[in-house]
């Protein structure tokens, strides 16, 4: 089976989610697109405005918190082997698998990215 996943370049729960994927289907991914975590129409003050009501005051800094400490252990992995990837990026690459990047998953450069992957599944 081939697997495509588009996913939000986001790095809170992202990585450990997809790892326990590629753990048991790694071989059947054809690629990981990453898409930005705002949007033209969700720039990110509007972004960060709509997760300070989601989450209130407490659940904002302890997201942000955790957001700023995986970027550090991401940052570490660099230099340090870690067991856990704090990155997609990293984990596309301990996998081996491809990693690609688009600013719009509507644009025709991704959709000719995606037929040309012909995969079975899209996550």
């Amino acid at each position: 089976m081939r697997i495509l996943a588009l996913v939000c370049n986001e790095n809170t729960y992202q990585p450990l989610v997809y790892e326990e994927l590629l753990k048991a289907r790694g071989t059947d991914f054809v690629g990981l697109v990453l898409v930005p975590f705002t949007t033209k129409t969700m720039p990110r003050q509007r972004m960060l405005r709509f997760l300070w009501e989601l989450y209130g005051a407490r659940g904002f800094v302890l997201k942000t918190a955790q957001v700023l400490r995986n970027k550090l252990l991401n940052l570490v992995s660099g230099v340090v082997p870690l067991r856990r990837c704090y990155s997609l990026r990293r984990l596309a690459r301990r996998y081996g698998v491809p990693l690609f990047e688009s600013a719009d998953l509507g644009s025709d450069e991704c959709l000719e990215l995606v037929r040309g992957l012909q995969p079975d599944v899209i996550l």
